[in-house]
């Protein structure tokens, strides 16, 4: 029984530990993973130093703690997605939420995969995201294209991410798709790759039918093979 209460006393000494660690230096749950992944990410794909790379995350980081406090949601527990998940037959503003993005093709394991998430690791993702987009625009206008060109070229590159309701600069079939389902459509272009040329050719010639990627992603959630 003795070694019962030493153990959870140096349990709840080391949480506490911990806690002020966090308190201390500001670091939110799942920060410092973020910071690795992220650093080692952009190390490889974009030729940064880890000096270069561990500044940019942080930069990033930062940023999205100012948005999660403005926004209300720093204090989203990890488990967010089952918790609302289990409310939602009985909380209308949750129900019309999680409608909204089931009429998008969001499944229960896509509000969990995303929601289930750390805050910051949903606000990195995010933002990684309008960095890859914002990085291919200039690129496009550098090659000679106009903003407008440069933006069509870009749907149809890229698969875009956002509030669906968004009509700014797409509409119809082409209108950003919910961040909830960007682990299954990664799944669904990963299988496509692990088929080599025989499924890049298939994707072109879908791509070529299709007015955007969005279209196209659309129309596979559609006919169930997403």
């Amino acid at each position: 029984m003795k070694w019962i209460l030493g153990a959870v006393l140096i349990a709840i000494i080391v949480l506490e530990a911990f806690r002020s660690y966090r308190k201390h230096y500001g670091l939110w749950p799942g920060e410092q993973e973020v910071m690795e992944l992220y650093s080692s990410m952009y190390q490889s794909s974009l030729g940064f130093s880890q000096s270069q790379a561990r500044t940019m995350v942080r930069g990033l980081i930062k940023q999205g703690k100012k948005e999660a406090k403005k926004e209300g949601t720093a204090q989203q527990t990890p488990n967010f997605g089952d918790r609302i998940l289990s409310i939602e037959s009985k909380d209308d503003s949750v129900r019309g939420v999680l409608g909204a993005l089931r009429a998008e093709g969001v499944r229960d394991e896509d509000i969990r995969w995303w929601w289930n998430m750390h805050e910051i690791e949903r606000r990195m993702m995010v933002a990684d995201d309008n960095l890859h987009r914002g990085a291919a625009f200039i690129k496009y206008q550098k090659e000679g294209l106009s903003p407008d060109q440069a933006a069509a070229r870009l749907r149809r590159a890229f698969v875009m991410y956002g509030e669906p309701t968004d009509t700014t600069n797409s509409s119809g079939e082409d209108r950003p798709l919910p961040f909830q389902l960007k682990d299954r459509v990664n799944i669904f272009l990963r299988r496509i790759g692990e088929r080599g040329d025989v499924g890049q050719m298939a994707l072109k010639k879908e791509m070529d039918a299709a007015s955007s990627f969005n279209a196209l992603i659309r129309q596979k959630i559609l006919d169930g093979s997403l």
